[in-house]
């Protein structure tokens, strides 16, 4: 086998093992180190759903999490979005700034997790059987 090619493989896969790290987003953190927890993790979603990489998982703290800003927001990148206990216990509220999430190519496999998102309405441009829900609720889609 060509050491070359064996090279490149090792490289795309570390490359590929890179991703997935986890951050985190808390109605307290103040977005000075958003890998390490909530107190230093992203103080709004739309924060953090602009700036992590890819294959990560963002997991939210019991409470209300809001938006920075309203308008469109386009996940063009497959991600774990989680809430931390049951879905009653992580709200996710678009309150005034009511943000639109569309779901576009490259997010087609991502997972949301154990939250309630309110005021917040999202658009797939796939069928909804590709975005997985687990014990979540939402306008469009409730999973117990």
């Amino acid at each position: 086998m060509n050491m070359r090619f064996v090279s490149a493989v090792c490289v795309v896969l570390a490359a590929e093992c890179a991703l997935g790290e986890t951050y985190y987003v808390s109605p307290t953190g103040d977005g000075s180190a958003p890998t390490t927890g909530f107190a230093t993790g992203y103080a709004y979603l739309d924060d953090a759903l602009k700036a992590v990489p890819a294959g990560s998982t963002v997991v939210m703290d019991r409470g209300t999490i809001g938006f920075r800003t309203g308008g469109d927001i386009a996940l063009t990148k497959r991600l774990t979005l989680t809430g931390v206990g049951t879905r009653e216990e992580t709200i996710v509220d678009g309150g005034t700034k009511k943000p639109r999430i569309s779901i576009q190519a490259g997010a087609e496999k991502t997972v949301f997790k154990n939250f309630t998102l309110m005021q917040c309405p999202f658009f797939c441009f796939f069928h909804w059987s590709i975005i997985k829900f687990h014990k979540c609720h939402n306008n469009h889609h409730s999973d117990s």
